[in-house]
C-alpha cells in the first residue's frame, strides 16, 4: 500500500502514480494497489495504464486491464486499448478487459462498434466477452441487438448464453429479436434455453403471435423446454384463454419442475382467478 499512501499525500496524485510506474520495472505492485483502489485518475493516466496493455509480461497487461477496470469514466484511447486486449493471446488478460469495459455503462458508438465486431473473433472466450460487455449497455442500436442475435447461433454454448444473457438486459426487443429467443428456448442446453426464457419474461408485452410461438413449446418433446416456456409466459400478465388452457394442461406434465412453472405462470396470470393445484 505504500504507492497509495504518497498518492493520499501528494497534491499531484496522478503524477505520483505515473512517476511510480517509471521506476519500477515491473508496474504490477503499483497496478495491482489500484486495481483495489477507488481513486479517482485523469485522462493521461488512463492512456499511460493502457498503454501498458501491450507490455510483454501477461501479468503486467492482466494487471493494467484490472487497474483500470476500477475506473468509471475511461478515455477513448483506454477503451480502446481494452478492447484490443479481448484477443490478447493470453486468455486471462481477455477477461480481465472484458471486465473492465463491462464496468463501463456508456461506451462510445465507436467502442460498441469494435465489440459488434469483435463477436465475430475465432476464440469463443472473445467472442463471448464482447457479447457480455454489449448486454452491459442500455438501449443498444438495432445494429447491435442484430448481432447479438446472430451469435445466438454460435456453436459454444457458452457463447450463445451470453448472447441471451445480454439481449436479457434489453427492454423492448424488436419482433426478430423475440422470434429468435423462442428459438432458444429449445437449445440443447439447459442454460441456454433458461437465459432465453428469462430474456422473454422481461419483455411485459408480448404480442400475441411471440405468445402462441411459446405455447407451442409448451408440447416440446425436451422437457428443458418446456420449462423454460413456461417461465417465458410468467410474466404476461394478460394471456389469452388459450394460453391459460394450454398452461393447465402442462400442469399435468410428467416432470415436476415443468408443472412448477406452469402453475407459478398461471399464479401471476391475472385472468387466472384461482392459484391452481399443482399435482405432485
Amino acid at each position: 500500500m505504500r504507492v497509495l499512501l504518497l498518492v493520499r499525500e501528494s497534491e499531484c496524485p496522478d503524477q505520483t502514480i505515473r512517476i511510480a510506474l517509471e521506476n519500477d520495472p515491473s508496474c504490477r505492485g503499483i497496478l495491482s494497489e489500484l486495481r483495489y483502489s477507488c481513486i479517482y485518475l485523469l485522462e493521461a493516466t488512463h492512456e499511460f495504464i493502457a498503454a501498458l496493455l501491450k507490455d510483454e509480461d501477461w501479468k503486467v497487461r492482466d494487471a493494467a486491464a484490472r487497474a483500470l477496470g476500477r475506473q468509471s469514466n475511461l478515455s477513448d484511447t483506454a477503451i480502446d486499448s481494452l478492447i484490443a486486449a479481448l484477443k490478447d493471446k493470453d486468455w486471462k488478460v481477455g477477461v480481465a478487459a472484458a471486465e473492465a469495459l463491462e464496468g463501463q455503462s456508456n461506451l462510445s458508438d465507436t467502442a460498441i462498434d469494435s465489440l459488434i465486431a469483435v463477436l465475430k473473433d475465432e476464440d469463443w472466450k472473445v467472442r463471448g466477452t464482447a457479447a457480455e460487455a454489449l448486454g452491459r449497455q442500455p438501449n443498444l442500436s438495432d445494429i447491435a441487438i442484430d448481432s447479438l442475435i446472430a451469435v445466438l447461433k454460435d456453436e459454444d454454448w457458452k457463447v450463445r448464453y451470453t448472447a441471451a444473457e445480454a439481449l436479457w438486459s434489453q427492454l423492448n426487443l424488436s419482433d426478430t429479436a423475440i422470434d429468435s429467443l423462442i428459438a432458444v428456448l429449445k437449445d440443447k442446453d439447459k442454460e441456454v434455453g433458461d437465459t432465453a426464457a428469462r430474456a422473454l419474461w422481461s419483455q411485459s408485452n408480448l404480442s400475441n403471435i411471440a405468445i402462441n410461438s411459446i405455447i407451442a413449446v409448451l408440447k416440446d418433446k425436451d422437457k428443458e423446454a418446456r420449462d423454460a416456456a413456461a417461465e417465458a409466459l410468467e410474466s404476461q400478465s394478460n394471456l389469452s384463454d388459450t394460453a391459460i388452457d394450454s398452461l393447465i394442461a402442462v400442469l399435468k406434465d410428467e416432470d415436476k419442475e415443468v408443472r412448477d412453472a406452469a402453475a407459478e405462470a398461471l399464479g401471476a396470470n391475472r385472468t387466472y382467478p384461482i392459484q391452481p393445484s399443482i399435482p405432485l
